[in-house]
């Protein structure tokens, strides 16, 4: 019996940490393919790949199959900091002594320490950002996925909701095109719409089996 649990204990160990790899490779996925989306030529109109909601909803997923709160945060912490990695891979220079501004002659490994340390430095409130936010949305999804928590799917859908709202107030302007903010706020809606069925699905789930123990 010993053995047996050991070995349920490794299996659902495995499966955690697979999890939290795949969660990594989309997140490096995300983040390079949404930095190369094209930028608009002009500052004053939004880019697109600036949008905040999709990162929380890739942490929320990433913790959402996970059968451990602390797992799940752990899952939404990594895939968001490989969104950034993903992100900002562009800025690495891979050791080019005339972008570092380094000699000829200065070895490889020192030139990929100062690489490292200036890319780190420039990325740092982006990742805390996402080690944070990360943690905090892998968290929620993961209390979706074990017990479909209302205050965890509502908080999913308000980010998409109300993301123009932080925009307007951080910067007091709203970039054109308006259909950008539309469609987020739309699908929003419609996410917060399913999260609601979703909810009541599950409390008529109880109340049945409620009703038929009683009986």
């Amino acid at each position: 019996m010993a053995d047996a649990n050991a070995g349920m204990i490794d299996v659902s160990r495995s499966r955690r940490a697979l999890l939290v790899v795949a969660a990594v490779a989309v997140g490096l996925a995300y983040g390079y393919l949404t930095a190369h989306i094209p930028s608009p030529h002009d500052a004053g109109v939004f880019w697109v790949s600036n949008l905040s909601a999709p990162w929380l909803a890739l942490a929320f997923l990433a913790g959402w199959p996970q059968r451990s709160r602390p797992w799940g945060a752990l899952a939404g912490c990594c895939a968001d900091v490989a969104c950034v990695v993903g992100f900002y891979a562009q800025f690495f220079t891979l050791g080019d002594h005339d972008r570092l501004g380094l000699s000829p002659t200065t070895p490889v490994a020192e030139r990929l320490a100062v690489d490292f340390a200036g890319w780190v430095s420039f990325a740092a409130p982006w990742l805390l950002a996402a080690v944070v936010a990360g943690a905090a949305f892998g968290y929620l999804g993961a209390c979706w996925g074990k017990s479909r928590s209302p205050i965890a799917g509502l908080l999913l859908a308000a980010a998409f909701v109300f993301e123009f709202a932080a925009w307007y107030l951080y910067y007091r302007a709203l970039w054109p095109p308006r259909s950008i903010w539309l469609a987020e706020v739309s699908f929003g809606v419609l996410l917060l719409a399913g999260v609601l069925a979703a909810i009541c699905r599950r409390g008529r789930a109880t109340r049945s089996r409620s009703t038929s123990a009683s009986t």
